[in-house]
């Protein structure tokens, strides 16, 4: 049995050695003696390297042993000189590789960790692999039947990105990707002339750039990494959030109305407790368990809730697991408006989603993911919905004009975490946006620590009506989490309460975060539920829990914003008339002052 190694210009073959055997190699055109390889011999082994070959060659060779003067069969076989893979030009696509071979071979495979892909060969020894993975690194294999003639990594180019900016702080860009269809690294985005960030894979799929001028376009670049390749380069023209800009202009009837609100939430607070109510919207408890709790006695109930590690609460969350689960989505799974959901376990139900008027040969075009809620005094107070998709913001403002909406509740970010959570829905500055027929102008903006207020203007451009639509944007609650304290969300609660009473106009508000559940209903049962305490000195958490998760899933999302309501409402219940006072005081210090300086600053702008 002969060994053959091979390597590019050389051939080494050994074999074993009889005892008083001579032989004769004739390699190619070359005849190599017994005494030749006398030398060579290593132990029982004969071995003899041949020089000075061609590259990616085929040579047969042939032994014939001697043996006492009598020569034995011919051994006949070939031997392969290997080839440099790192010399041929390999041509790559995000998806191929085709490359022209010199030498001998007659099979070429990439493999990576998803399987093995063989390559296509003509008579040009033109090589060619298709249908492989964006970004994605593969091993090239070239033999010749069983000689391995060269091995090589390459890497392929990553997919083209598909960016977009989205709303960003003020001075700040986002700039957002569709999830690529391949494997990368990172991404690089860059302000051009400014700054570039490489933004590595995280999972994340959004990329900040932060130190901008507010109400600034600036061009952005931005392409995908995969090892050493990068994808072809995008460019967007991105622009800043105005906040800054906004804030230095806003009206003083804005300002107003943030004092008035503050006002009544400090008068609410000192006022006396009114007649209790003796039955809560008729509503009977799903169970024995679920009882409206006394407000002098709701602070004892928290702490025997609280107690082993918040048990009590567990408990009683657990129970609202199957609620609603029966009810059926046919409408939110049909093909049209699959597309049209955020998340594919939080549909509304069809019994109370919201239905927008159809739209003149648009099969399903009556659908958005948002349902009706029920409130203190009605079934259809509130409407929750997801955050509106790049798809949806049509249909989102549409039902905020067919329903009447006077008052938008956001409790989400458009991107937390580097991750989308809604479509920016409405202008950056003041160059009004047009959604559908609808045409919406930024008229104010008031930023506060923890929330922003914004003022609309919606117009209908095929009746030319005209209306105002407030915006409460509370930015400070992450997913599936809970704000860092209670008092923030009770101030934002009062300055939606008061506009709600104020200005509603018996129309339902729009509450919605990201998925239209966690924190929406958090926030939806803090305000039906301090209106409940209000007016009948008790609270039922639990009862109205159960009632909205009747008409959307998972409302409330998670234990955490379950306690967290439960401490929201112990807030409210204690008073803190002293800190209240002060805060008040401070906060109608503050905006007196903004008051005196706004000539200032209107005439500068």
């Amino acid at each position: 049995m002969v060994t053959v190694r091979p390597s590019l210009r050389e051939v080494e073959l050994s074999w074993s050695r009889k005892a008083k055997s001579s032989y004769v190699l004739l390699f190619g055109n070359q005849t190599i003696s017994p005494e030749a390889t006398e030398a060579l011999w290593v132990s029982n082994t004969v071995t003899v390297t041949v020089v000075l070959l061609q590259e990616g060659t085929r040579y047969d060779y042939s032994i014939i042993a001697t043996y006492g003067g009598v020569n034995s069969s011919t051994y006949k076989n070939y031997a392969v000189t290997t080839i440099n893979c790192s010399a041929v030009e390999w041509g790559v696509t995000d998806s191929t590789i085709k490359a022209s071979i010199v030498g001998a071979f007659n099979h070429v495979s990439a493999s990576n960790g998803t399987g093995t892909h063989s390559a296509t060969l003509d008579p040009a020894n033109t090589v060619l692999l298709t249908g492989l993975y964006p970004g994605a690194t593969y091993t090239l294999i070239v033999k010749y039947e069983t000689f391995e003639q060269c091995q090589h990594n390459l890497t392929l180019p990553p997919p083209d990105i598909s960016a977009r900016c989205v709303c960003g702080g003020a001075g700040t860009i986002v700039v957002h990707w569709a999830p690529p269809a391949g494997v990368w690294s990172g991404v690089e985005v860059t302000v051009v002339g400014r700054e570039t960030v490489t933004h590595p894979d995280r999972g994340g799929l959004s990329a900040s750039l932060s130190g901008l001028q507010p109400a600034r376009t600036y061009q952005v670049t931005a392409c995908l990494l995969s090892g050493p390749r990068r994808s072809a380069v995008q460019t967007l023209d991105c622009r800043t959030d105005a906040t800054g800009v906004i804030a230095g202009s806003v009206s003083s009837a804005l300002l107003v109305l943030l004092l008035v609100a503050l006002g009544v939430l400090f008068w609410k607070r000192r006022r006396p407790k009114p007649i209790r109510r003796p039955d809560f919207l008729g509503w009977s408890s799903p169970s024995d368990t679920y009882k409206p709790i006394q407000a002098d006695l709701f602070e004892d109930h928290v702490q025997k809730m609280s107690r082993d590690d918040n048990r009590g609460f567990s408990e009683e969350y657990e129970n609202f697991i199957p609620v609603g689960t029966e009810n059926p989505c046919k409408a939110a799974t049909f093909p049209d408006n699959k597309v049209k959901n955020r998340f594919t376990n939080v549909l509304p139900y069809d019994w109370c989603r919201v239905k927008l008027s159809p739209q003149i040969e648009q099969e399903n075009s009556d659908y958005i993911n948002a349902s009706y809620l029920p409130g203190y005094s009605g079934s259809k107070e509130y409407i929750a919905a997801q955050g509106p998709l790049a798809g949806t913001l049509d249909d989102f403002w549409r039902m905020v004009w067919e329903q009447g909406v006077r008052a938008i509740a956001m409790v989400t970010n458009c991107i937390e975490g580097d991750r989308p959570k809604c479509e920016q829905y409405w202008p950056l500055d003041y160059t009004p946006c047009l959604y559908g027929d609808l045409l919406v102008t930024s008229a104010s903006e008031q930023t506060q620590p923890h929330w922003t207020i914004r003022s609309f203007t919606v117009k209908n451009r095929a009746t030319s009506e005209q209306r105002s639509v407030q915006h409460f944007h509370f930015r400070a609650w992450p997913d599936h989490g809970v704000p860092e304290g209670t008092w923030p969300l009770l101030q934002f609660r009062e300055l939606l309460r008061h506009h709600i009473e104020q200005e509603g106009d018996g129309s339902p508000t729009l509450v919605h975060c990201s998925a239209g559940v966690g924190r929406t209903g958090t926030l939806v049962a803090l305000d039906v539920l301090l209106q409940q305490l209000e007016t009948e000195a008790v609270v039922d958490v639990a009862t109205f829990v159960h009632k909205m998760r009747l008409s959307r899933p998972l409302m409330v999302q998670t234990e955490s914003q379950y306690v967290f309501l439960h401490h929201c409402l112990l807030e409210a219940m204690q008073g803190r008339e002293a800190e209240d006072e002060h805060t008040y005081q401070n906060l109608t210090y503050t905006n007196a002052t903004a008051l005196q300086q706004l000539p200032h600053k209107i005439s500068s702008v």
